[in-house]
């Protein structure tokens, strides 16, 4: 802090009131490490692709329920949708009156 002092006019004690200010927003808030950022979002990615996993799970359960065995065509291309298209998909299924209609063939 002493070259502060020699490379400026600011006076000190206003030097030490604003160094004051910086070190108690540091208090309030606490920088995170980069290992502590990445473990955040390695959680969030695994809890959104957990929540994903489930509602797979949850819509091969509900297909064979409605319409019998679901061939394993259907349940892996269930399994590699996105969490927006197992929304849409879960909607279509209250009115689908087969896997076609869901699940039209590739």
């Amino acid at each position: 802090h002493a070259y502060v002092l020699y490379v400026t006019d600011i006076p000190p004690d206003r030097l030490a009131a604003v160094f004051a200010r910086i070190l108690q927003k540091d208090r309030d808030h606490p920088m995170i490490s980069t290992a502590q950022r990445l473990r955040a979002q390695g959680r969030a990615e695994g809890k959104a692709e957990g929540k994903a996993e489930g509602k797979a799970e949850l819509l091969l359960q509900l297909l064979a329920a409605k319409f019998g065995t679901v061939p394993a065509c259907t349940a892996q291309r269930v399994r590699s949708a996105s969490p927006e298209q197992l929304d849409q998909l879960a909607v279509r299924l209250l009115t689908a009156t087969s896997l076609a209609d869901l699940l039209p063939p590739t």
